[in-house]
């Protein structure tokens, strides 16, 4: 690949004032570089037009990978006044080509007077707003020179309206040339129709919402008079607000009769929540896990769905509940999920999505329950015909524990070894007869037991 950077200087020997009738522009090639070892053979630029790979005006250069400070000439007695652009490239000894890279340049008009030395600048003006033509403008007093700066002037603004106005400025020198216009805009403030005079206290505070329903006839907020009033309370009633988002504002008048500018703020009314849950607890018992909720008041509520999570962040469905519509009566509600014990987990967390009959909905907060370690002792299917499955939780502390089956008369007639853990242990009963069973898992902390029935 090729880098060519370029420093553009132009030969000002035959220009005189701005204007250049003849002469050449000397261009400085600072560097073209190769990322390689190959040479870089050929550099060319072109004017505009571009004539194609090789084909614009060669650059003498030496043989290099890396080229320097390289100086070339470019005639301009071929350019017609105005912008061009020079583009230079490079190409090396593989035949790779760098990227085009283009600068403007100007070939200024013809000073059709000819060159000459500087002339003073004789006349300065301005104007506001319309131009009245050159030399009608309002004059500037001024020493002539060919160089004014720090120029200052005064306007005066009495016979200006109120408002946005622009300024433009020019100058003349001793050959009836003009320049360019200069504009600026300037801004004469709107009068105090009062005058001058004591700032007057506020008065009045007064807020509406979304719509203005004109000055004095918004919402009064109560004050004490005074020229700088802070920390003002407002209390809104948002209740006959629809959710979505809305407008509050704010202005102030004083004792003059003049109003301050309205002041915004964007807010946002939340969806009224179908159901006002006064508490929900969940509690272990009898091999379920109980939720018990309670509610203030409801409004076009649906149903609930009781979640589960094993971590708290990750939940899951596992029962629903129909709400009670709408009501202003303390209603109770429970649902007991009798699938807690098959998660392994002896730690769940529970929460409630309240809905309502359009389907939005609320959660209500995060519940916890901390199941004894019996709890994870389960035996299924019961009855059972040919295996029985126990999942059970032995503590690493323990190592490995025995499970017993005994019959009713407490004879040992299955015993087996199994390892610590959350498990899964099946055990065949073909070869046992009818009837029922006890289930024993011992280990060195714990003892539990299951009844079971073998068909």
């Amino acid at each position: 690949m090729l880098r060519v950077i370029i420093n553009i200087t132009i030969n000002t020997n035959a220009m005189k004032n701005f204007f250049s009738k003849h002469g050449w522009w000397c261009m400085c090639l600072l560097a073209v570089s190769a990322f390689g070892q190959s040479n870089i053979t050929r550099v060319e630029y072109f004017i505009d037009a571009d004539p194609g790979y090789g084909n614009g005006t060669s650059i003498t250069i030496p043989a290099s990978n890396n080229i320097a400070d390289h100086t070339f000439d470019i005639n301009p007695a071929i350019l017609n006044p105005g912008v061009h652009v020079v583009s230079i490239r490079a190409i090396d000894a593989d035949g790779k080509w760098s990227y085009n890279y283009r600068w403007l340049i100007i070939k200024p008009y013809d000073d059709l007077e000819g060159p000459g030395s500087l002339v003073n600048i004789t006349r300065v003006e301005y104007y506001i707003d319309a131009d009245p033509g050159y030399g009608n403008g309002t004059e500037i007093t001024i020493s002539p020179g060919t160089n004014l700066v720090d120029q200052a002037f005064n306007i005066n603004p009495i016979s200006l309206s109120q408002g946005v106005h622009i300024v433009g400025l020019r100058a003349r020198d001793a050959n009836g040339n003009w320049s360019h216009d200069n504009r600026w805009l300037i801004i004469k403030p709107y009068d105090d129709l009062e005058g001058p005079g004591s700032q007057g206290n506020i008065v009045h505070v007064e807020y509406y919402i979304d719509t203005d329903p004109g000055y004095g006839n918004a919402t009064p907020v109560t004050i004490t008079a005074g020229t700088d009033l802070s920390d003002i309370q407002l209390n809104v009633n948002s209740g006959a607000l629809t959710a979505g988002d809305h407008v509050l504002a704010i202005r102030s008048l004083d004792a003059n009769g003049r109003w301050s500018h309205d002041n915004l703020w964007e807010f946002e009314v939340s969806s009224t929540l179908p159901v006002d849950l006064l508490n929900f607890g969940a509690r272990y018992t009898n091999d379920v896990v109980v939720l018990d909720w309670k509610t203030a008041s409801e409004q076009n509520a649906s149903h609930f769905i009781v979640e589960r999570s094993d971590n708290g962040i990750s939940f899951i469905p596992v029962g629903k509940v129909a709400a009670s519509g709408s009501s202003n009566a303390v209603r109770n509600y429970s649902f007991n999920d009798e699938t807690a014990i098959g998660t392994g987990s002896l730690k769940l967390y529970y929460r409630l999505k309240q809905v309502d009959l359009d389907e939005k909905f609320e959660y209500s907060k995060i519940v916890s329950v901390t199941l004894p370690e019996q709890a994870l002792f389960t035996v299924g299917p019961n009855p059972a015909a040919n295996n029985i499955s126990l999942r059970y939780r032995v503590s690493n502390n323990s190592g490995r524990a025995l499970v017993q089956i005994s019959d009713m008369n407490g004879k040992k007639v299955v015993e087996q070894s199994i390892s610590a853990g959350t498990n899964m242990h099946t055990i065949n009963i073909v070869n046992l007869a009818k009837g029922a069973y006890i289930l024993t898992l011992i280990d060195k902390e714990a003892r539990f037991t299951k009844r079971f029935v073998k068909q």
